[in-house]
């Protein structure tokens, strides 16, 4: 048996092949057993184990393979021949596995901490054991990482290009590539299966922000709104909804008034008043220009019809501190934090990624960090970041952090 690992772009059908290899491993091979693992709970529980139980269903093999939310068996063989889906987070329990016939299989595998790699890496070398290791390339560093470049002589290595994927529409190709450019890391880790080259101008590095995608984070906390209002015809107006540490989702309208615009934020926010049960909402507007008076008409509804809604008009051009040039290097600044200590969970959408990806920064005379204007992106062909903006909005929390003055880093 030969160990595995493949890297791929998005929408190629890695969670398809994991779960067949699962199925084809108890079908072919008397008494075996597959640990199977993914760096979040929602990848193994609510993506790759339902998909282990679609092909079940699909194949007609419900006679002979008995599935439950965490394991897969061989009816009339449950202790000794089964699948097994293992949290990432308790890599000790993945360990320890004894069969002749042993397949460990890892979904998302770049985003797999170094201890379960360890785990992987300890199995690897076990008699009758291979590893089947699957994911987008999101980060230069790690056991996947490691599977291709000083380790690839323990491996077979596959890529997997979204660009020649019949199951990916070219459409969808282009975009990314006219978007974001065909050599900028976005494209290279979501489309063309490649690692990111780490580009040394850009604010958040993609790797950083790919781990924050459906990370498990505490539950609660404040329900706060970010709203980012679209400056030019192109661009988009964006409402960010979050529960403490958690992004709930991104609403993203083109061409609206500004009457329409206040409708829609109130709506949103009696929307996530409703999902979260919070008894007050916080929104953040950004305060420049057409949102101003967005803000305006929000604090006229607040006023007169909903008291537990709070409106906090936020400048992005405001004055920066002795780190941050303007108030935008601060809010940003804080998100980078916030993602580098691991409290933040996105979605998977992947223009709120490539934004938070592609800006750049440089560092003023006064050794402050000042991240390029929207205009300056527009004007090297990436798109406007205001879905990025919106969630810097969302978790931007100013009065709590004029009192911890050292969250900000670089």
């Amino acid at each position: 048996g030969e160990n595995v690992v493949v890297r791929s772009g998005h929408g190629v059908g890695k969670t398809a092949v994991a779960s067949w290899a699962i199925i084809w491993k108890l079908t072919c091979f008397p008494r075996a057993r597959v640990p199977a693992t993914a760096p979040t709970q929602h990848q193994l529980y609510d993506i790759l184990w339902p998909e282990v139980g679609l092909w079940i269903e699909r194949g007609g093999l419900e006679d002979l393979l008995e599935w439950t939310a965490t394991r897969v068996a061989v009816r009339g063989h449950e202790k000794l021949w089964f699948a097994v889906a293992r949290s990432s987070n308790r890599p000790e329990r993945l360990a320890g596995q004894h069969a002749e016939h042993l397949l460990y299989v890892v979904d998302e595998a770049s985003g797999v901490e170094d201890a379960t790699w360890h785990v992987i890496d300890g199995a690897r070398t076990s008699d009758g054991a291979v590893v089947l290791a699957i994911g987008n390339p999101t980060r230069r560093s790690g056991g996947f990482y490691d599977a291709f470049h000083r380790h690839r002589k323990f491996w077979h290595g596959l890529r997997v290009s979204s660009e020649n994927s019949p199951r990916v529409a070219r459409s969808w190709v282009e975009e990314m590539a006219e978007k974001w450019g065909r050599d900028s890391d976005i494209y290279r880790v979501r489309v063309a299966g490649e690692f990111p080259r780490g580009e040394a101008d850009t604010y958040i590095p993609v790797d950083l922000v790919e781990s924050c995608v459906f990370r498990d984070v505490p539950e609660g906390g404040p329900a706060e709104l970010g709203v980012d209002v679209a400056r030019y015809g192109d661009s988009e107006t964006v409402i960010v909804a979050r529960r403490g540490l958690k992004v709930l989702w991104l609403r993203a309208y083109r061409k609206r008034g500004v009457p329409e615009v206040i409708g829609l934020v109130v709506q949103a926010a009696k929307d996530v008043r409703e999902e979260t049960g919070a008894d007050r909402i916080r929104v953040k507007v950004d305060d420049t220009g057409v949102g101003g008076g967005v803000t305006d008409g929000l604090q006229d509804v607040a006023r007169d019809e909903l008291p537990w809604l709070e409106v906090v008009p936020v400048n992005f051009g405001g004055p920066g501190n002795e780190r941050y040039a303007n108030e935008t290097a601060m809010m940003w600044g804080h998100l980078r934090e916030l993602m580098a200590s691991g409290q933040l969970s996105l979605p998977r959408d992947d223009d709120l990624i490539g934004q938070l990806s592609v800006r750049k920064y440089r560092v003023d005379p006064r050794g402050r960090i000042r991240l390029e204007s929207k205009e300056e992106m527009r004007r090297r062909g990436v798109s406007s970041p205001d879905r990025a903006d919106a969630l810097a909005l969302a978790f931007w929390t100013p009065d709590e952090l004029a009192a911890e003055p050292d969250i900000f880093w670089l």
